[in-house]
């Protein structure tokens, strides 16, 4: 289970990390973390499956969109998708600001 998601920088100015929480460490999971404007339009996707060996699971992100251009200064939201070996998932979403 996911049990917090947070960034490392917001207002975000370069990069920021995602910090994710979760329960299962020493199995296998898959991290998935959308980027969307406040329309709801996905921006960027970042998925990445592992098997982490502790409860905190990071993810640099250089504040850019899939194509590689930068995002505008402004509010966005991401959601973090913890999916287990068996198919359960868990998600939450927050706030977050780019500051250029």
């Amino acid at each position: 289970n996911l049990t917090d998601i947070t960034v490392s920088e917001s207002p975000a100015t370069t990069e920021t990390t995602f910090i994710i929480t979760h329960d299962r460490p020493g199995t296998a999971v898959t991290f998935r973390i959308d980027i969307s404007d406040l329309s709801g339009r996905i921006l960027w996707t970042s998925t990445n499956s592992t098997a982490t060996t502790a409860t905190v699971y990071t993810q640099t992100w250089n504040l850019c969109d899939q194509t590689g251009a930068p995002l505008a200064t402004g509010v966005y939201l991401y959601r973090v998708t913890v999916t287990s070996a068996t198919g359960t998932s868990t998600s939450q979403s927050r706030k977050m600001v780019i500051k250029r």
